[in-house]
């Protein structure tokens, strides 16, 4: 079904109601009195408030007519702790998903620097790659899109603030910090991302050493590994949203046991728009009472319009025997004597919970509705002699 942008419908008065008007027999600059009822600002909001009514039953009613509106899904974790899903239109289904590890990025500390010692770090260039350890961490295999980046230590920037700074504005994949504790201050740099291919390399210029400036990894750069169903999938993040379509899972923890991760029909949400439908149905009758007791004539001409094509997509069968109220009324709906629309919310969640067929029907005749009114309203026209337009529709972007 292809989708139909939501419409606003606006107001063009045509007349300049921001200047008293002038009498002719008086001087310019005096101001004249007006005691005449303002009828144009009158008709105008009368208008504008009806449009804006009408505008928010399209909208509804537009929102009722999506199909992937009635297909809403939410998921629900058994270990929210654990493991937490977001449906972004998964079909219902259970998973029984095991975390064996979280994504992680690689941390190196340096020797500690006594509080009392002399220039902590020699001068020279230190060098960093970004790429992937092999198990044993004895190979490494720069990243390609990451090239080799360096600092150069100069001797008067040998200190771990100058380093830290150094290594931070040069963008080199790894952010530094210091740390301190009663043996000293420490170097520590960080990986800015999680990931197995996102792991560091440190070499510098005068220390040959296998940790160069005394640093020692304390956390690897690692996967976040998971079991769906039995299927191995592996991220660099812990947010994974390839392990099912239309899924979005959040690892927090590793687990021993399966969570459980059902995914259902989004029953909440689904109501919501259906009430959101008769509110907006309610205002608009309300609206349009009003306006046929208290209007001018030519508004209650565009009021009673909108009433009698309302009433007519409501009521009539769509070439099948099944009028939008039949299938509103199999959701709980029905109108009152005064024309409004009351929802019976248990009924309403009972025949969802069900998934009748009838839900995708309801969809095709609210498009209709939409589809026809939309057109209807554009071609009425209503003419009262201080309004050039009195009213156009404009499609969002």
């Amino acid at each position: 079904m292809d989708s139909i942008s939501p419409v606003r419908l606006t107001v063009d008065a045509g007349v300049d109601i921001s200047t008293p008007p002038v009498s002719a027999g008086k001087p310019a600059s005096e101001p004249v009195r007006d005691t005449s009822p303002p009828q144009t600002q009158f008709q105008l909001s009368e208008l504008g408030l009806l449009q804006s009514t009408l505008s928010r039953f399209l909208d509804a009613t537009h929102h009722l007519s999506q199909s992937e509106n009635w297909r809403r899904t939410q998921a629900t974790s058994s270990d929210p702790a654990t493991l937490t899903a977001l449906s972004t239109g998964a079909a219902a289904q259970y998973l029984r998903i095991t975390v064996a590890s979280l994504a992680s990025a690689q941390t190196a500390v340096s020797a500690p620097i006594s509080n009392e010692g002399a220039t902590p770090i020699g001068a020279g260039a230190i060098h960093i790659e970004i790429g992937t350890w092999n198990t044993e961490r004895s190979a490494f295999t720069s990243n390609p899109n990451w090239p080799k980046s360096s600092i150069v230590v100069g001797p008067n920037d040998a200190s771990l603030e100058a380093v830290r700074d150094k290594i931070n504005a040069a963008g080199m994949g790894v952010v530094a910090t210091i740390i301190s504790d009663a043996t000293g201050s420490r170097l520590m740099l960080t990986s800015t991302s999680t990931g197995a291919d996102f792991g560091f390399k440190v070499s510098a210029e005068n220390d040959t050493s296998e940790a160069p400036l005394g640093l020692r990894v304390t956390q690897t750069a690692r996967d976040a590994q998971i079991s769906v169903n039995g299927k191995t999938v592996t991220s660099s993040s812990n947010v994974i949203d390839h392990a099912a379509d239309g899924l979005s899972l959040t690892v927090k923890r590793t687990s021993d046991e399966p969570v459980t991760i059902r995914v259902s029909s989004d029953i909440e949400g689904i109501k919501q728009s259906v009430l959101n439908f008769a509110q907006s149905f309610n205002d608009l009758s309300a609206q349009l009472s009003h306006t046929n007791s208290a209007s001018t004539s030519k508004v209650k001409q565009f009021g009673q319009t909108i009433q009698d094509m309302v009433t007519k997509h409501w009521n009539d069968a769509q070439g099948n025997d099944s009028s939008l109220t039949d299938q509103l009324m199999a959701l709980g709906l029905r109108q009152n004597n005064q024309g409004l629309l009351k929802v019976d919310e248990a009924r309403m969640i009972q025949t969802l919970t069900r998934g009748q067929p009838g839900m995708a029907q309801l969809s095709n005749l609210a498009k209709n509705v939409f589809d026809q009114m939309s057109v209807t309203t554009r071609s009425e026209a209503v003419t009262p002699n201080t309004l050039r337009t009195p009213y156009s529709f404009e499609n969002d972007a």
